[in-house]
């Protein structure tokens, strides 16, 4: 998958007058208080209701709480601060890749995107890593291992035919083997578990730029990670048991049908 929205700029100042700066305070200072407030939601409808008739308003449709004791800020809200922090602390490991222009971060609305240059991953003509990225990895995975957030990592190249030291006759599995290596090296060096993470391989089909220059080529070689703010699927399994070899009441030259009983695994 290729994801070309603006990138995270460092160093942006963004401007504010001093009322619209104050209310920012007030806000954020407000949010802060909510996120320790728990309140009786069927109580806090009533009266809102009760307001609302004396201002001659429909009343709303109740949200359905019926429980005291509600606690305000939901578990996807504070899944989604986690996520948002994540964003941040990923720019932060990333600081010296992404000011020399080898990384970035995408922030995007299904989750965001690392996007790492291969040739700052890779050793020449090889898939074995730069001893200088393997810290930067270590914190990227680290960060990842604590979150429960799908992660798909994705290899591209770029038009020129794969390295002849590799045994890959096409980008295809040039990219793969790419995106692959990044998937094992976070499974089993960071700790992100085996079923949060997909490996794919795009090729030279999924180009950012021409292929035209060296620079543009180098651009285009390059794994992404987009970590999904859908959250890890629980793994549900058919197991089928052993087909018996006979049934009562089996006429000559019917076929056994197995049974089959759903496992969820923990």
């Amino acid at each position: 998958m290729n994801f070309n929205d603006p990138p995270f700029k460092k160093g942006v100042s963004v401007g504010v007058s001093a009322n619209a700066g104050a209310l920012v305070m007030v806000v954020a200072f407000f949010i802060w208080l909510l996120s320790f407030a728990q309140f009786d939601m069927a109580k806090f409808e009533q009266a809102n209701g009760s307001l609302r008739d004396a201002l001659g308003l429909e009343r709303l449709p109740s949200s359905g709480y019926t429980s005291s004791g509600e606690t305000l800020l939901t578990t996807d809200f504070k899944k989604e601060i986690a996520l948002i922090q994540i964003i941040g602390k990923t720019g932060n490991v990333l600081e010296k890749q992404i000011a020399a222009g080898e990384a970035e971060v995408v922030n995007v609305e299904r989750g965001f995107i690392v996007r790492i240059s291969a040739d700052a991953l890779f050793l020449p003509s090889s898939l074995n890593f730069r001893d200088d990225i393997l810290p930067t990895l270590q914190q990227l995975g680290t960060l990842l291992a604590g979150v429960d957030n799908e992660v798909f990592v994705s290899g591209y190249t770029d038009a020129v035919p794969p390295p002849t030291g590799l045994p890959f006759t096409s980008n295809w599995g040039y990219s793969a083997a790419m995106a692959a290596h990044v998937v094992q090296y976070l499974s089993e060096q960071c700790g992100v578990a085996p079923v949060r993470l997909q490996a794919l391989g795009l090729g030279q089909f999924s180009p950012r730029k021409s292929n035209a220059t060296e620079e543009d080529r180098a651009a285009n070689r390059r794994v992404e990670l987009f970590v999904s703010r859908v959250k890890q699927p629980e793994m549900v399994e058919g197991v089928v048991e052993p087909a018996k070899t006979s049934q009562p009441g089996a006429k000559p030259g019917d076929d056994p049908v197995p049974s089959v009983s759903s496992e969820t695994s923990p």
